[in-house]
């Protein structure tokens, strides 16, 4: 887990850096210092990351808040897709413009 002054002591080093919170939840430090909170999370069986803002604009505990209704399926925070997924609207996996 966490703490807001590991979170002030992640320095650049040259690329990104990913460091967990736990539950999808990371810090993402780039090249030039910015630290963003970004959650990754499965959707139709591929990666996604939703990204939650800038630290330190965004503290630890509101990226924790921002996380826990994307552990719930349902919730009106989740992306559209997923919603859509959730009301049985979700592609099936094959496309009309596919060569052969």
């Amino acid at each position: 887990m966490l703490t807001d002054s590991k979170i002030r002591q992640l320095k650049p080093n040259g690329k990104i850096q990913k460091v967990s919170d736990g539950g999808g939840l990371y810090v993402q430090v780039a090249p030039t210092g910015a630290k963003s909170w970004r959650l990754g999370y499965r959707f139709g069986g591929k990666q996604n990351t939703y990204t939650i803002g800038q630290y330190p604009a965004v503290s630890l505990a509101d990226a924790r808040r921002e996380r826990e209704p994307w552990r719930r399926p349902g919730t009106p925070s989740r992306p559209a897709a997923s919603r859509r997924w959730l009301h049985g609207c979700a592609p099936t996996g094959k496309s009309a413009n596919t060569a052969r």
